[in-house]
C-alpha cells in the first residue's frame, strides 16, 4: 500500500545555447504516492563524519522518475541510485522500484 507521499525533483540540465552560452533548465517537481523501506545505514569517516542511508521506494506505474532525480519523503531528500526498475505483471507495468541514498554530514 502506498501510504506516503514523494516529491520527485528533476534537476535542471545545463546546456549550451545557440550563442555558446551556458543555460540552466527549469527545475520541475511532481508528487506521487509511495512506500519507502529503509535499507542499511552506515557511518563513514573520511575526514568528516557522515551518515549514509539506503532506501528502496515503491511508486505507481505512472510515476515519472529517472536516475538523475531527487526524491523527498518525510522531509528527507534522497538521490536516486541507478536506473529505476519497472516491475511487470502479465497485465503490464505494475509499479516502479528505485534505490535511494541519503547522506548527512555530522
Amino acid at each position: 500500500m502506498l501510504t506516503q507521499t514523494a516529491t520527485i525533483t528533476r534537476t535542471p540540465s545545463t546546456t549550451v545555447d545557440a550563442e555558446g552560452d551556458w543555460t540552466s533548465g527549469t527545475q520541475t517537481a511532481s508528487t506521487s504516492p509511495c512506500r519507502l523501506e529503509a535499507g542499511r545505514s552506515v557511518e563513514v569517516f573520511d575526514g568528516a563524519e557522515r551518515l549514509v542511508a539506503d532506501a528502496l521506494i515503491f511508486l505507481p506505474a505512472t510515476a515519472d522518475i529517472t536516475s538523475h532525480d531527487e526524491v523527498t519523503v518525510g522531509g528527507r531528500r534522497y538521490q536516486v541510485v541507478g536506473q529505476p526498475a519497472e516491475m511487470r505483471s502479465p497485465a503490464g507495468v505494475h509499479h516502479i522500484e528505485a534505490n535511494l541514498q541519503f547522506t548527512a554530514s555530522g
